[in-house]
């Protein structure tokens, strides 16, 4: 009885109190409020913001993969493939003397196929195209142009392109993601001050379900180049330039703010 009692007092003293601060006015309601903060000081009101940053790394390349095609046709399929195999002897025996080894290169694409022709309304077989390709690889980048005219003159017939890329290539994307990060940031802050608010701390790091990094190789304008007689006797040697290997990582980052 004695703790209804005094629930009942608790609640009528507060009745009176709010009754007393409509009838004083404002100045007696932050006596109430404050209650709840003894230090007399309120939460402040936080918010997050999502960013997106990009970070960009050009680097020079210090590997290349050279890819070149031999094909041939005959009239039957025997003498095709013979021609292919002679001839891809040659080119690999004209790479090593330039100093190639066996294991930078790799022969793949086997293909072996018969052409017809129509006449009359009459299809007939007329020939087999045999064919294959060489892979290159080196860190010699100099050296491509000499590799490319000895595989050419001793008998490739296609240069399908080059291909430049970094042996460092994980060491360059952790550079990337830190550039990244760092524009990332940039863009908070600038939000931030635009709005009037205090960037907070970093909250989560996100780079997307693919890893947010991309390496985009060079790749010199050398395709479907077919070697010819006079490509081999011009004189004057071939030249590829390597240009730059761009590294680019992407991330999406969450901020507090107030």
């Amino acid at each position: 009885m004695r703790r209804v009692g005094g629930v009942l007092a608790v609640v009528f003293l507060m009745v009176i109190c709010l009754g007393a601060g409509a009838i004083l006015g404002p100045r007696f309601m932050p006596e109430l409020i404050n209650w709840a903060y003894p230090d007399g000081e309120t939460p402040s009101a936080s918010t997050q913001l999502q960013v997106s940053g990009e970070g960009n790394i050009s680097v020079q390349p210090d590997t290349a993969l050279l890819t070149l095609s031999i094909s041939e046709k005959a009239s039957d399929a025997g003498s095709a493939q013979s021609a292919v195999n002679e001839k891809l002897a040659a080119v690999l025996a004209a790479l090593q003397e330039k100093g190639v080894q066996e294991d930078q290169i790799v022969s793949q694409n086997l293909s072996l196929y018969p052409e017809y022709t129509s006449l009359a309304g009459l299809t007939r077989l007329s020939s087999y195209t045999a064919s294959t390709t060489l892979e290159l690889k080196t860190t010699l980048l100099d050296d491509l142009g000499s590799y490319v005219d000895a595989a050419l003159g001793a008998g490739a017939n296609e240069l399908q392109g080059v291909e430049f890329s970094l042996s460092n290539e994980r060491e360059v994307k952790r550079q990337a993601i830190q550039a990244a990060l760092e524009d990332a940031q940039a863009n908070a802050q600038a939000i931030a001050q635009a709005a009037n608010m205090d960037l907070g701390a970093l909250i989560q790091v996100d780079q997307g379900s693919s890893g947010g990094v991309y390496v985009r190789n060079y790749s010199a304008n050398v395709n479907s180049v077919v070697a010819g007689a006079e490509s081999t006797d011009a004189g004057a040697g071939t030249s590829i330039q390597s240009g730059e290997v761009v590294v680019t990582a992407h991330v999406n980052c969450l901020y507090s703010a107030q």
